[in-house]
């Protein structure tokens, strides 16, 4: 056998009709054969193949057929060597067949082996790639194999034989280059090296992990000037063609933000990750997800699903027993008007109201009550008292008897404000006035930045800007008074204490359109009970 042929073709009995046997083996008889393992075999191209192929038959007319890859290479009727060069490099698989009278008997016998050795080392960079110190940078690339010649780009694409051949060359910004070595017509594995200024910073994910409500805010930063954020939502890492962040936005459901910083001459940050639960709120279950519940008593309501409710669900009171109570309660801020549906099962007091029971008060005082075997029936009244008012609906059990579920059920719950929507600056708007007026406006806070921004540089005679108010407009601590300066020849919207500053003070009336939350950003004097508004006020 020849002594270069470092692939061992393996023996196996190919099992032929009565006394019939062959073997490939790898020697000359079946005395030198041995077993073939899984696995592929390794042979330099300019190898010869060999293997031999024996057996014993009573029937006449019987051929070996040889093939690799499918190609007939020869037949024999009886034994011998098949010997074979690989054209170029591969992949091969030699099959082994026996024939008796053109009808095929037994199994076929394969051996897998790959030609390979004789391509191109790989390219090697020098600087090998990285975070470059200074510009422009010479980048030299060689190859180890004599004779090889070198092709490379410098735009990210890959490297042919069509691409420029290397020569020193130098680079004065960030660049992704890729090299291959030919020879002979084989080639090489790329080389890749990509140089830069730096590492961009790692975005800053700023967003709850949890909310209850229709939604929560994201903001996102990197600290590397000039960056460019792209963000996802769906749980994919964010690419090139991501969505650009271009200021807070929203998200209204369970979602995993994703962030990457991109800077012309860095290196692309790392994958910020965040992951933000919505939380099932009661208000989800009462229509108005912004909406703030608290529930107690002996036993809490609990969230049920119901196909009678207005929205499919609703609120059900606690399974209590005799003597206790379950309780469902929120605020509002008046005046206004409240309205809700509601139904019962539990005894029937004939309008006594003095047995098992549902109520509903205002400020302690009961308003509605609810007994017997109700369908949904609506509730709706007016609150004409300014300030906080607290809404409470109880079901109530005596000391003796059950009948039917011994519950109520709340659905559909609404506030409307009666407060208009436009106040002069002598009384800031509390942000629960703003909720009814102006839901949209916290989504779209950049927008009203922008056209308040374009609208002062074309001289239009309005501006908006941000200011504070408590939960009550009467109480003097939470007051802070909106006034316009002129400072500089331009339009100021400051407060009280800037009234000493040389400006002089021209109240007007304003235009409310919100603002969410203390935390983002700083805007000037605040307290633990104070809300966020937006105004848009008319210039002289």
């Amino acid at each position: 056998m020849n002594a270069k042929t470092i692939s061992a073709l393996a023996a196996l009995i190919l099992a032929l009709p009565a006394a019939h046997a062959a073997t490939l083996c790898s020697g000359g008889s079946a005395a030198t054969a041995i077993d073939l393992t899984p696995g592929t075999r390794i042979a330099a191209r300019t190898e010869a193949i060999r293997y031999s192929a024996g057996w014993e038959t009573s029937a006449e007319g019987a051929q070996a057929v040889v093939a690799v890859n499918g190609e007939a290479l020869s037949s024999a009727t009886g034994g011998g060597y098949v010997e074979w060069v690989a054209p170029s490099n591969g992949t091969y698989t030699l099959t082994h067949r026996v024939l008796v009278d053109g009808e095929q008997v037994g199994e076929t016998l394969t051996a897998t082996f790959r030609a390979e050795g004789l391509n191109p080392e790989t390219p090697v960079f020098m600087p090998d790639g990285g975070v470059v110190a200074s510009w422009p940078l010479t980048v030299s690339i060689s190859c180890a194999t004599d004779g090889a010649t070198i092709h490379y780009t410098t735009d990210g694409s890959e490297p042919t034989a069509e691409s420029p051949v290397y020569r020193r060359f130098r680079i004065s910004e960030r660049t992704l280059v890729k090299a291959v070595a030919f020879r002979n017509g084989l080639y090489s594995q790329v080389a890749v090296a990509e140089y830069a200024s730096g590492q961009c910073a790692d975005p800053v994910i700023t967003a709850a992990s949890s909310f209850i409500g229709s939604k929560t805010q994201v903001s996102l930063s990197c600290a590397t000037p000039g960056s460019t954020i792209r963000y996802s939502l769906d749980g994919s890492d964010p690419s090139a063609t991501s969505a650009v962040y271009s200021g807070p936005f929203f998200v209204s459901a369970s979602c995993t933000v994703k962030a990457k910083a991109f800077c012309p001459d860095y290196f692309d940050s790392a994958v910020a990750t965040q992951s933000i639960e919505k939380v099932w709120g009661i208000g989800d279950t009462l229509g108005v997800p912004d909406q703030t519940f608290a529930t107690g008593g002996d036993l809490p309501f609990v969230r049920v699903t119901d196909a009678t409710a207005p929205l499919g669900e609703s609120m059900k009171s606690g399974a209590i027993t005799h003597n206790q109570t379950s309780t469902l309660s929120t605020t509002v801020v008046g005046p206004g008007r409240i309205s809700f549906q509601w139904k019962a099962s539990c005894e029937d007091s004939g309008g006594f109201y003095d047995w098992d029971h549902a109520e509903f008060s205002i400020d302690g005082t009961v308003v509605a009550k609810l007994d017997a075997e109700t369908e949904w029936q609506t509730v709706a009244q007016d609150i004409a008292g300014e300030g906080q008012h607290t809404l409470l609906w109880k079901y109530v059990k005596d000391d003796a008897e059950f009948e039917g579920e011994d519950c109520c059920w709340v659905a559909d719950f609404s506030w409307a404000s009666a407060y208009a929507a436009t106040q002069t600056t002598d009384v800031p708007v509390p942000y629960d006035w703003l909720r009814i007026y102006f839901p949209h406006t916290p989504d779209e806070y950049d927008a009203y930045e922008s056209v308040a921004k374009e609208d002062a540089a074309n001289g239009l005679n309005s501006v908006a800007e941000c200011y504070v108010a408590g939960l009550n407009p009467t109480n003097a601590t939470d007051l802070f008074r909106t006034v316009i300066l002129w400072k500089d020849g331009k339009p100021v919207i400051g407060w009280e204490p800037d009234l000493n500053e040389g400006g002089t003070k021209q109240e007007r009336v304003y235009t409310v359109l919100g603002r969410e939350s203390l935390t983002q950003g700083s805007w000037g004097p605040t307290n633990a009970a104070s809300r966020f508004f937006k105004v848009k006020v008319a210039l002289p």
